[in-house]
């Protein structure tokens, strides 16, 4: 089943770091990870709603 994570640049109160996120691209299989160089934190779908939207309707297009 394949997966999608979307990280960005680390805003007030990110949960992931760097760390956390090479541990999923290691450990989660079928996972698509996509980098955005905006920052998000905490509430990543009310900072970046136009990224997460796009990004994601390009990742399904392309499944």
């Amino acid at each position: 089943m394949p997966k999608l994570l979307m990280t960005f640049r680390p805003g007030f109160g990110t949960m992931m770091d760097d760390r956390m996120i090479a541990w999923c691209a290691e450990n989660i299989a079928a996972l698509d990870i996509v980098h955005h160089d905006l920052v998000a934190g905490h509430h990543t779908p009310e900072d970046q709603p136009e990224a997460l939207a796009a990004t994601l309707a390009a990742w399904l297009d392309a499944q």
